[in-house]
């Protein structure tokens, strides 16, 4: 026999007077029902009947009687079969806050949550007394007058907390519990303090004991109970009821729900206030539910259309008629369901944990408690991340995507891009996706197959008997969830044995990853290979991260309170730039994790890899136990003589690989008398931890280039004889990165800070002597007629952008960034024509000499001042040159220079911002903190000297503002106010531009740099000192409207 129930929720009303949005969706509404209202209907309105407790009628106490007047009784006119069928549980916003006493009610409420059993011995008590509860008696005196002016035949009790309805529907008896779940609704926010208690529960369910059909009714999702209630009540309700009626989220949902406890189906009811939404999750609505016991609930959804003032089907949430069907299982089909669910509890109990064993960190070093919440949505494309710019068949997949997809799914990914922490997530989304799919997802590791079959795996990770496992596979459908699928021919038995499992149960769905080496193309015989297990399946790549993805987990592993998205992701930029850090989700946590325990506290390239690299040798696991005795710097000195082993070697051309059993053999040389350790355990053990990998023709090479370079400079700091050899002649040409590491890690070597310096004295000395005696010529040269700053608008400018378009301008900077896996080869200097050595050591010797200033803090702070002074003169050389290099080099071929400039760029624009090119460039080569005391002497010492360009002042302010030194605003003003050169002003407005844009988080700095850039207009001539008060006022008024549009 069919039940039909209309469900509504949620009509806010304010006051006396209706609102003519609720009053056309009333009229709306009465119109639309009229079509499904019969015999045997009920309605259930699932709380929220006023607004704020009523706080804005004029007479308080009688809101409820409005509702009824303005709400019920026009539902009732036109349909007089649904007296005693209108049936409702109280809301927060019937809750009547302004009568609790914070001295006596909060405290109450607050010795549940620290004792929850002491809300059934409250119940009862006050029900005893008869007692109302305090902030719901208008509301149950409404409920009391209500329901005794209806129908005789409907029994009801009505008690201070929940009141039962017995009534006939055809030839079925329905029980209806109406809870309270809002008598504790002391704050807007209440999750987790709200109780119901079993009692009220119990209470009801002995009065319609004897009811075929039990129907519940409260505002509030389950989820907002306190835990520990919600565990005691959860089993009465989920045995003993056939569907619960909810409301309070405005959101319309339904959902069948089968476990341990037993079946229910839950609607959420949507609300109909008459206030209007763009989100489709919020539109006003309602639906009807046609249940069938043992049959089909059938559930009609319909929406309101504010524009043509009637609703319609909602198809957003149902199919094209706006209806969905949930299948009531049978008594047999309901024992399986029971039977997996005790599974899928276990499988979060025991199982989920575990998962966190997968992130390189702990997590506990992390902002969040467990992987779910710790995982950051992947970059997910239906073609590899290099096909992507010039198809217009790219598609983007989020996780969720991946979910409802009932498709067996291939998942490729290089190594460390995420596929391991994306299949976790995978298992825990359809873990708790169960009671909608019915499937059982399994997670194996594919080379454990090797040692047990699969069925065993199931069985071990399900924890049941064989028999248990085989008859489970029988009549359940499993998500197989397969990390690192490997093709080869080493795994040959374990794709036998996989084919095997499959033929054997056909319905299993796979989705698995595979690492692909090849980011480049489309790996067809991967794709080939699956093909063999299944024909039916969609292909999906995983790509590097991009912006978003780093500020996600920006937010997971900064814990400072203030965090600086934007200079964390620059330190990032500049890990990619210089170190060639991998753009993986496993390299960016561990380097964020570094900054975030670093602090404030300057790090140099050497200290960051230093620290990458133990976090990637140290992390604690059981492999690791076996080298205890065998410690980080062991481990250290052991790769810093395989390095020197491999570039003795001289395969430079395939990244100084070695054959396996020839590194294995130097492993074995090492260790003969140091340590008593196996050599192929060894050398498994630095491949299983990254440092080095496998490459084609059995041979083994450093993972990355940083790697090899990080290992030569520690075996610079254990031998001299390899130290002498670097600084022979032209070598250290080669040994860049080497150098760069090596002083980073001993900042107090003069030996390599000396020599250096002298070298750039040696090249740069006679065209230094030149720019310091002409110093006029660089300002005369440099200057501008026409600059940047005239083609900005100041009041369009000073809208800053938004997050999408800065995301969007990162991720450009990302992609720019070429992945340095390729290992340079070392040049052997005697044998390369000297006019090559010669350009290269300009630009080589420049870069390395800047970079050993910056590392070496630990230097005689005269001796650095002397550097500091002689590096920032030499760039100007340097860039004088290249500047009148590429100018002669376009008369010749202009066409190839402007192939080398970005798309949007002309050559023009590309000489006015060569000078901000420049700084840049000198800031990334020598900024540090540790750099700052000196480039302040500097600065200070600029002042009081004539014979000076302005572009040299200019590069030491901005080097020293762009470290965000101490009183580096202040330093920009002196500097502002005593320079006249036009290219020098439109540079600093470009540069307190993007300070803007990226750094001002505060009203007072947002002011501070307005002011400096209209200033800045002004003296440039493009506005006048009348119109800056106008400009400043217009950045304002800019900014405001941004902020109140956001």
């Amino acid at each position: 026999m069919l039940v039909r129930i209309i469900h509504l929720s949620d009509f806010h009303l304010k006051n006396e007077s209706i609102e003519s949005s609720q009053k056309n969706l009333l009229e709306a509404l009465i119109v639309d029902i009229k079509q499904f209202v019969n015999r045997d209907t009920i309605v259930i309105f699932s709380g929220d009947f006023v607004d704020k407790g009523g706080l804005e009628f004029n007479d308080p106490e009688l809101k409820f009687h409005y509702f009824e007047e303005q709400v019920i009784d026009p539902i009732l006119r036109h349909f007089p079969g649904l007296k005693g069928r209108f049936l409702f549980a109280p809301g927060n916003h019937d809750f009547e806050r302004d009568k609790i006493n914070s001295f006596k009610d909060k405290p109450m409420r607050d010795s549940f949550i620290a004792s929850p059993d002491l809300v059934d011995k409250f119940i009862p008590e006050v029900r005893a007394k008869e007692e109302s509860v305090v902030g719901m008696t208008n509301f149950k005196s409404f409920e009391k007058e209500f329901f005794e002016k209806k129908e005789d035949w409907l029994e009801y009790n009505l008690t201070p907390f929940e009141s039962s309805f017995k009534l006939q529907c055809g030839n079925e008896n329905v029980g209806v519990t109406a809870l309270n779940s809002a008598w504790l609704c002391y704050e807007d926010d209440n999750i987790g303090s709200l109780f119901l208690g079993k009692n009220q529960i119990e209470n009801s369910l002995e009065f319609i004991s004897d009811t075929d059909i039990k129907i519940a009714i409260l505002h509030h999702p389950l989820e907002f109970l306190n835990s520990r209630d919600y565990k005691k009540i959860k089993p009465l309700l989920y045995s003993n009821y056939d569907m619960i009626f909810l409301g309070h989220t405005h959101k319309l949902e339904s959902q069948k729900v089968d476990d341990l406890d037993g079946n229910l189906f839950l609607s959420i009811g949507k609300s109909i206030n008459g206030i209007q939404s763009e989100e489709i999750s919020y539109t006003n609505g309602y639906a009807v539910i046609d249940f069938e016991k043992s049959d089909n609930i059938t559930v009609h959804y319909r929406k309101y259309l504010d524009l043509h003032r009637k609703f319609v089907v909602n198809s957003d949430i149902g199919n094209d008629r706006g209806i969905k069907i949930f299948e009531i299982p049978k008594e047999g089909e309901q024992k399986k369901i029971q039977r997996v669910s005790g599974i899928i509890d276990e499988i979060k109990e025991d199982i989920f944990p575990k998962l966190n064993d997968d992130l390189i960190l702990n997590i506990s070093q992390s902002n969040k408690g467990k992987l779910s919440e710790i995982y950051v949505e992947p970059v997910i494309g239906n073609l590899p991340e290099n096909n992507v710019d010039n198809n217009d068949n790219f598609q983007f997949f989020s996780t969720r995507n991946l979910i409802e997809s009932n498709n067996n799914q291939l998942i490729f990914g290089a190594k460390e891009t995420g596929k391991t922490i994306l299949l976790d997530k995978l298992l825990i989304d359809l873990t708790e996706n169960f009671q909608k799919s019915r499937r059982l997802p399994v997670l194996i590791k594919f080379n454990e197959i090797g040692n047990q079959n699969i069925k065993q795996l199931i069985k071990k990770y399900i924890s049941r008997s064989s028999k248990e496992t085989n008859e489970l596979l029988k009549c359940v459908e499993i998500d197989l969830l397969i990390d690192d699928l490997d093709f080869s021919s080493q795994f040959n038995y374990q794709n036998k044995e996989l084919k095997s499992f499959i033929s054997e149960f056909p319905q299993t769905r796979i989705v698995a990853t595979v690492n692909n080496t090849e980011d480049e193309i489309i790996p067809v015989k991967l794709i080939t290979a699956f093909s063999e297990f299944k024909d039916d399946f969609k292909i999906y790549y995983i790509h590097l991260f991009k912006s978003k993805q780093i500020k996600g987990l920006i937010s997971n592993w900064i814990t400072s309170s203030d965090i600086d998205l934007h200079e964390n992701i620059e330190k990032l930029l500049k890990g990619f730039r210089e170190i060639g850090l991998p753009k993986t989700p496993l390299a960016v946590t561990i380097f964020l994790w570094i900054i975030n325990k670093q602090q404030n506290r300057p790090i140099n390239n050497a200290v960051l890899v230093e620290l990458f690299v133990e976090n990637l040798l140290e992390k604690g696991n059981l492999q690791n136990i076996y080298f205890d005795t065998f410690d980080f710097g062991d481990k250290q000195r052991l790769l810093a003589y395989l390095a020197k082993f491999m570039l003795e070697k001289k395969n430079s051309n395939l990244g100084y690989r070695v054959k396996e059993y020839e590194l294995q053999k130097e492993i074995e040389r090492y260790l003969e008398n140091k340590i008593d350790l196996n050599p192929s355990k060894v050398l498994e053990y630095l491949i299983e931890r990254g440092i080095l990998v496998r490459c084609n023709g059995n041979s083994i090479r450093f993972k990355t280039a940083f790697f090899f370079s990080y290992f030569l400079a520690k075996f610079i700091g254990y031998s001299q004889d390899f130290k002498n050899e670097i600084l022979t002649g032209k070598n250290y040409l080669n040994y860049i990165n080497e150098l760069d590491f090596y002083t980073g890690l001993n900042r107090e070597d003069e030996e390599v800070f000396n020599f250096l310096n002298k070298e750039v004295e040696e090249v740069y000395g006679y065209i230094n002597s030149k720019v310091r005696d002409e110093y006029e010529e660089i300002d005369k040269v440099l200057e501008t007629k026409q600059t940047i700053a005239s083609r900005i608008d100041l009041g369009k400018a000073s809208t800053k952008p938004t997050e999408q378009e800065i995301e969007k301008a990162y991720d450009s900077q990302i992609a720019t960034v070429p992945s340095r896996k390729n290992i340079e080869a070392k040049l052997d200097m005697d044998q390369q024509p000297k006019e090559e050595i010669e350009a290269i050591r300009f630009s080589k010797l420049l870069k390395l000499t800047a970079i050993v200033f910056k590392n070496s803090s630990d230097i005689d702070h005269k001796k650095r001042i002397d550097s500091y002074n002689n590096i920032i003169v030499s760039s100007i050389s340097y860039m004088m040159m290249y500047r009148d290099s590429i100018l002669y080099f376009r008369e010749k071929y202009a066409d190839e220079v402007s192939k080398l400039l970005p798309k949007e760029m002309d050559f023009g624009f590309f000489m006015k911002i060569l000078p901000i090119l420049h700084q840049v460039t000198m800031y990334n080569w020598i900024g540090s903190f540790k750099s700052a005391p000196i480039i302040r002497k500097k600065i200070q010492a600029d002042r009081n000297t004539k014979e000076i360009s302005e572009f040299e002042k200019f590069l030491s302010v901005y080097i020293y503002s762009d470290i965000r030194a101490k009183n580096s605003p202040d330093y920009i003003k002196e500097f502002f106010k005593t320079t006249k050169r036009k290219y020098i002003l439109d540079a600093s407005f470009i540069k307190n531009m993007s300070y803007y844009y990226l750094r001002s988080k505060s009203i007072e700095s947002d002011k501070e740099y307005t002011k400096l850039l209209a200033e800045i207009k002004t003296k440039l001539g493009e506005t006048s000192q009348r119109n800056k008060g106008e400009l400043i006022q217009k950045f304002k008024e800019e900014k405001n409207k941004k902020e109140t549009e956001e």
